[in-house]
């Protein structure tokens, strides 16, 4: 992709910042202009749809997909764009992608999935919906720590009980 466009940016460059910055109509002109943008990565491994998950933007996100950007890749860290929903989206992004039958127990390299994440946060509604699409709570990172144990390192105890009670009632009954 070494074509340059008129401000000088190569159209990769274009097509991430737009992903990215939450340029949708500018996003959509460039996979329509050149589709095979959508699966091109950046150094990091991540396509588009991590980027925009990234930025924030449903809309971008949305594009993307409807597009056809594949969204079972991983990125370096093993990451899918699950765990970057997780991580840094919304829930509106994570139902999308559970909608995609994205893996909600997919490991990253460091072992932890989609789930831990919003676990450590607090982020119950995250934690419900992902348990409800069949995460295990269970799975251990590379340290051996499961979503039990993120949840209390989350240092809100409000928010501690209430993602263990959660992982209780839709993981793991017996976990204490």
């Amino acid at each position: 992709m070494s074509c340059k466009s008129v401000d000088g940016q190569s159209d990769i460059v274009q097509f991430f910042n737009a992903a990215e910055s939450g340029d949708a109509q500018g996003l959509l002109a460039l996979i329509q202009a050149k589709p095979e943008l959508l699966n091109q990565k950046n150094q990091d491994n991540q396509n588009a749809l991590f980027l925009a998950i990234g930025g924030g933007d449903l809309q971008c996100v949305k594009i993307l997909i409807e597009q056809g950007i594949e969204t079972s890749s991983t990125d370096n860290r093993g990451w899918t764009a699950l765990h970057e929903a997780t991580y840094n989206g919304t829930i509106e992004m994570v139902k999308l992608l559970l909608a995609r039958n994205i893996d909600s127990n997919a490991r990253a390299n460091d072992g932890v999935t989609p789930l831990h994440w919003p676990c450590a946060d607090g982020w119950d509604e995250c934690v419900k919906v992902l348990l409800q699409s069949g995460a295990d709570p269970l799975v251990k990172d590379e340290h051996g720590r499961d979503c039990f144990d993120w949840a209390k390192h989350n240092h809100n105890k409000k928010t501690e009980k209430k993602v263990t009670s959660l992982l209780r009632q839709y993981g793991n009954p017996g976990q204490p």
